[in-house]
Parts: C-alpha cells; structure tokens; sequence
C-alpha cells in the first residue's frame, strides 16, 4: 500500500511538472491577436455530461483558469476539445402487451418501453409513439331492450331496462316519454283517480264551450274536462292562459277541437301537453314563450302551427295526416335538433324553421312538397344536413337556406328546376353540391359566399345570374355539360356561348384571350382574390364597370396595343372615348395631364390605396369608387378642380345648387364646416375612437358610420337640438361602438342619438 501512494504522488508531480513547463515555454496567440503571457496552468475540473439514447455527452475533463486550454481528466495530456461519448440508443427489453378496450375503459396497443428513458415504440411498427397514440377508445355500450320494470300509466311513463351486450352486467332504466291518456268516469280518472281540473272559466260558443280563462282554479297540472254544464269542451280560447307562470302540464281531452291565438303565451313553467285525438287547429304564437320539450301531434291535426319561440322544444312528432306546416310554425324553437317531415305533407311556409339555433338534419322523406318557400331555414347556423332526393320539389325559394354556416349536405332532387335569390347565400361549409339534370335557372346570388370548390353546370341549365356563385372564396373550377345551349367553361370561367361574354369568374379562372369573349358581365369577377395580373386582349370590347368590383388583390393591369375601346394608364384600366378608370390597382396614380376624366363607380374597391389623389382634371367620381378601401390615410384634392375639394381628410363634391357633400372619409378624418350631406357608407370600417362634425351638417345618410366599432365619440359643433334635427338614415350608426355625442350645450347618449 505504501508503494502505491509513493506513486501516485510521483505520477502527480510528474504531471503538474509538465503542465507548469508547457505553459511556461510558450507564448499562445489570443482569437484578437493579443499574447498569452507565459504561466503556470492552474487546472480546474469539469463535470462532464453523461449521454442519453438519443443525444450524445460530453467526457469529464480539466481546463486551464489562465489560457483556457483542456486536458485529459485521464492521462492529463493537452487534448482540442472534451471527448464526446456516443449517445447510447434505446434498449427495448420491456413488451408491455395489448390492453383490450371495455365499454366503459379504454384500452392500450401493445409496445416497448425504452428502459433508460421511458420513451415508448409501436409494437407493430417499432416506431417511437406517444401517450394518446396508444389509447384504444372505450367500445361503448350496445343496449338491448331487456325487460319492462313499470308499465306506463296515465300519470307516470313506462320504464325499460336495457343490458349491454358487450357486458351482460352493465344495465340502464330508460323512461318512455308517452303516458296513457286519464280515462275519465263522471268527472274522475278510472286509472289514477285524480279528478277534471274544476274551476276553469268558460264561455259559450253555439251549443259548446271553450275555455277562456283559470276562473277559481289553482291546479298546476291542468285537465281539461270533456264537458261543462253537459256542454262538450271544444277549445282553448285566445289568450286564454296567456302569462300564467304557474301551470307545469296540460291535457286536453278528444273534444277540443282548436287553441287560440296566444292560448299559452309566455306560460314559462309549461313543459307538458297531451293533445286530444280531436285536435284540428292550432293558432299561431299559440304556445310563445312556453317551456314545453316535447310536441306529439295527433292524427286529426293537417295543418300545423303555434311553436313559434318554443326555445325550449326538443322534439316534435307529426301525426300521419298532417299535409301542411305553416309560416314561422318553428321559427326560434332553438332546442331542436332534428325534424323528419312525414311524405304526406305538401307545403312548408316561409321562415317555417327559421332562426332554429341548434337544428342540424332535416329529412323530408319522400314528401310531396312542390317548393321550399323563402326563408324557410333562414340564419339556423347548426343546420349540417338536408335530404330533398326523394321529394317533389320544384324550386328552392329566396333565402331558405339564408347563413346556414354548417350546412355542408344537400341532397336535390331530380325534379328541381329552379334554385332563387341567396338560397344558399353564405353557406360556408358547403363544399359540393350536385344539381340535377332538371335544373333550368339559377338566380342572383344564389351561392355567393359559398365554400364551393367547383361547379357542374348542367345542360339543361339555361340562366344563370351573374353572381350567381360570386364570392365563393374556394370556387376553383367551373364545368358546363356538353350540349348546354346558352353555356360553355373555358379557363375555369362560364361563358354565354352566343353573347361571347364571361358571366362568371372563379378563383381558378384564366381569361381567354382568342376572340371567344368579346366582353365581361357585371360582377362576373366579384371579390377573386386570386386575381393578381389582369390583361385585356384586343377581342375585348364591352366589359362592364363592376366586371372587377373588390379585386383588391390586381397588382397589374395591361391592355393589348390593338385594343380600341381600352387602354392602360398608370396600371389602371381606362375607357378611351371617355378617359374613365374601370379598374385600378392599389399603387394606382391618377395623372394630372387630363388623361383620366373620371373614376367608374367601384374603380379602388377594396383596394389597399393609402394615399388618394384627385387631380384638378377630374370631373366625376362614382359614388362607390372607393369601397372597402380600409386603410387610406390621406384625401387630397388638386386646386383648381371644379367638382370637388379636400377638407379634414375628406372628399367633398359641390353640386349645382351649391350643396356639399361628404363622398369619403378615413380614419384621420373631421367632417369640415360647409358640409351638408354625409354620404351613404362614408365613413364605413373607419377604426377612429372619436370625429368631430361640423355644425352644418343637415343629414347623415344611411350606413354612414357603419362598422366603425372603435366609435366613443362624436363631436358635434352645434347644440343638443340642431343634432337632434340632423336627418339620419336606416342604420346609419350600425355597430358602432358606445359612443357619445358631445354638443356645446349637452351629451346626447347613443340610445338617443
């Protein structure tokens, strides 16, 4: 042992010996070019870093306080850099086998288990997974109706029992919804032996009455008598129980044969009704405002209405003869979820299912129905699905599908001929949609806003609008079928065959420049963002002023040298004979030099112009020339211009009675003294906080301030009665901010504005 000490302390010595005379002897040169002085190494350890599976590390070494130079923790030789020790790489010793899911548990895939670092592989793949990847969902239950605990009686319902099939010792109680009716025996129930609700009030119609009111009566749980006085009961009278918060169920007996108007508005505690087998009428708002979940309608009922605002309706059940659903019969019953319309049932009214928030599948099954009237599913966001193929239907009306955001199946039959105005408007999850063979007109807006991909037009499709499918942001591909006689697709646009005009454009389309097209409709490119380079060949001679309304996106306009009717100023598009802007682009410079005349209504919309110039030249600006152009920052007008000025930031026109009005604005705007007319949608998407209005303005005209959200304040330069008599036009503040209006003698809240 004591030779051993003796030489290690030599191999100490011996090594620190060296490492003194190397630093000493030498003079290293620093990164900046400066001198190491000669020392001795003073040497400090270093932990090193010890690897994983996956990343390498680094060996436990010595550096030097003085010249920063490393050497070996072993051998204590100088050594450039630490050793670096291999990453070790997994070892899968540990097959955790497959767990088999359960109804009620979820189960795992077999895999390896990484012994080092737990990281876990595929034990079919042997590619390294995570946690959720393994997780095999829970199956479920799959319930077989086992047995009845309970029959149903007139007060309480029948009760089930299922088993699961997957675990026999899993079960579930399900309570049925129907109650056998009371069968009544001199005023009581042979069954439950409750008695007729008694103290109602009546009045006489002919030989019958109807209930007309509570009279006495403090039931909660209402049932109608058959008779009164040995009088049948045969109705409900109108607001019979109108407001009455306190009554829960209702039944009627066979007798009543009609409830009116308002019977049981605003009854909010009502969730029951049992319906007579009598029952033939229903009168609209009949149960408004009532609580009632769930509707069986009886066999008698043909016409159906009354659940307009029954927020609280789940369900409804249509008796077997029931051929017609009246107008806003549904409307904002927000708590549906799916209707079957039965086959015998011919017409549907307009706003029938209206504003339903969470209704997602309709099924008309068969259903004789001739048309889908206007508004019928007007703005019910949830609706996902709606099967038409085996109906009758001939035409799909105005807006009844009308924002249907989710709506993203439809299935048309293969009687359709016409689709109308915004059927389909904004139906954004709408993707694809087959049109029948039958189809022969498709009107004004009817897809527009649509997430449409492509279109196939049939052949015996024979009129189109013109923006029939505009603004559909994904619409990538139009197709006509061979042998349409008014249409034909080419470079993803729809062409009038005989007229040499594009109806409609597409985000995928190119603009054939043979002598195919001649001209281009209005609205035909309405909003293409894809639209970035725009050329006019020599063929084109009549394209219409909105053809490129908001295609804020053309960075480049040019027009063939041969053109007569058009030329290109500026990367703008201009009418010769007139000197008219069509079209520009958002770097577009209106020239001084009397080349431009004039801007065609729609000529900047939506672009991302900053700087408005109005050169003296200018004799006309439309009225819309500068929609949706949301980030101007300055309007100026060259002096001298005999139709318009500047003044606090704004373009103003002076007509021939010498009236002024205000046509744009922007956000670091002020209306100016002299103003008369604030113009429609003038200040529309403005982000200002607050706008100071001269005292001479006579009217604000619809819209004018619409959108501009961030609004707090408006300054006005005249008293709280000369605002009070400015003329302001429908939804001229419409969602604008919480704004107030300070005039020099008071505030005027917007509620009062």
């Amino acid at each position: 042992m004591k030779k051993f000490y003796l030489s290690f302390l030599f191999f100490v010595i011996a090594l620190c010996a060296a490492g003194f005379t190397a630093c000493a002897q030498s003079q290293d040169t620093k990164e900046d070019g400066g001198k190491v002085e000669p020392h001795s190494h003073i040497l400090v350890y270093e932990d090193g870093v010890s690897p994983t599976c996956t990343e390498s590390g680094i060996a436990g070494y010595n550096i030097c306080e003085g010249c920063g130079k490393f050497f070996s923790a072993q051998t204590g030789e100088e050594i450039e850099q630490p050793e670096t020790l291999p990453a070790l790489g997994h070892s899968y010793l540990r097959l955790v086998p497959r767990v088999e899911p359960t109804c009620t548990a979820e189960g795992t895939e077999a895999y390896y288990e990484c012994e080092r670092c737990g990281a876990l592989f595929s034990g079919e793949t042997g590619e390294e997974i995570s946690e959720d990847e393994l997780v095999i969902p829970e199956l479920g239950h799959i319930w077989q109706f086992s047995r009845v605990l309970s029959p149903a009686t007139c007060v309480s319902p029948e009760m089930d029992e299922y088993v699961c099939l997957r675990n026999g010792e899993h079960t579930m109680t399900k309570e049925l919804n129907s109650l056998l009716r009371h069968s009544y025996d001199q005023g009581v129930c042979t069954m439950c032996g409750k008695p007729e609700t008694e103290g109602l009030e009546y009045t006489l119609q002919g030989d019958c009455y109807v209930v007309s009111g509570m009279g006495t009566c403090t039931d909660i749980r209402l049932h109608i008598p058959y008779t009164y006085n040995g009088r049948p009961v045969v109705g409900i009278a109108d607001e019979a129980f109108l407001g009455n918060t306190s009554i829960i169920s209702v039944t009627l007996p066979d007798t009543v044969r009609s409830i009116g108007y308002y019977a049981f508005s605003d009854c909010t505690s009502l969730r029951d009704i049992d319906f007579g087998e009598g029952l033939i009428e229903i009168d609209g708002l009949a149960f408004v405002g009532s609580s009632i979940t769930r509707v069986d309608l009886p066999d008698s009922l043909t016409i159906v209405d009354g659940f307009y605002g029954c927020e609280e309706l789940e369900s409804v059940s249509f008796g077997r003869n029931v051929v017609e659903i009246l107008s806003s019969a549904f409307e904002y019953c927000n708590s549906l979820e799916y209707i079957d319309i039965p086959s015998s049932v011919y017409r549907v009214g307009s706003f029938a299912f209206a504003h339903c928030a969470n209704l997602r599948e309709v099924d008309f099954g068969g259903s004789e129905i001739e048309s889908l009237e206007n508004f019928m599913f007007y703005e019910s966001p949830s609706l996902e699905s709606v099967d038409l193929s085996g109906t009758s239907t001939e035409y799909i009306g105005n807006s009844a599908f009308y924002t249907c955001s989710s709506l993203s199946q439809v299935l048309l039959p293969d009687t359709l001929e016409g689709i109308d105005v915004q059927a389909f408007y904004n139906c954004s999850s709408l993707k694809s949609i087959d049109l029948p063979a039958s189809l022969r007109y498709i009107n004004a807006v009817a897809f527009s806003g649509a997430g449409l991909t492509s279109v196939a037009i049939p052949a015996a499709t024979v009129s189109i609008n013109k923006n029939a499918f505009s603004r559909c942001p994904e619409l990538v591909e139009f197709n006509v079928e061979e042998g349409n006689p008014v249409y034909h697709s080419d470079g993803n646009c729809l062409i009038n065959t005989a007229e040499k005009m594009i109806v409609l454009g597409c985000e995928g389309s190119v603009i054939p420049r043979d002598e195919s097209v001649i001209g281009i409709y209005s609205w035909a490119f309405d909003g293409i963002s894809n639209l970035t380079e725009l050329y006019i060949s020599e063929h084109m001679t009549d394209i219409d002023i909105f053809a490129f309304v908001y295609c804020g996106n053309i960075q480049k306009i040019e027009v063939a040298e041969g053109n007569t009717v058009y030329c290109a100023i500026n990367n703008m598009l201009v009418l010769r004979e007139s000197k008219y802007v069509i079209r520009a682009c958002a770097d577009s410079v209106i020239p001084s030099d009397g080349s431009i005349l004039g801007l065609c209504d729609g000529a900047f919309t939506g672009c991302a112009v900053k700087n408005v110039y109005i050169p003296a030249c200018i004799k006309f600006v439309g009225p819309n020339s500068f929609d949706d152009c949301t980030q101007i920052e300055s309007i100026t007008v060259e002096e001298g211009n005999e139709h318009y000025y500047g003044a606090g930031n704004c373009l103003m026109e002076r007509d021939a009675s010498g009236e002024t009005t205000l046509i744009k604005g922007c956000d670091n705007s002020y209306v100016a003294e002299g103003v008369d007319i604030i113009r429609h949608e003038a200040f529309k998407d403005c982000d200002f906080k607050s706008i100071t209005i001269a005292s001479t303005v006579k009217e604000i005209s619809s819209f004018a301030f619409q959108d501009c959200t961030q609004l707090t304040e408006i300054i006005f330069e005249g008293t709280v009665e000369e605002w009070n008599a400015v003329e302001k036009g429908d939804g001229w503040d419409i969602n604008t901010g919480e704004y107030v209006v300070r005039c020099v003698d008071g505030i005027v809240e917007k509620s009062a504005a």
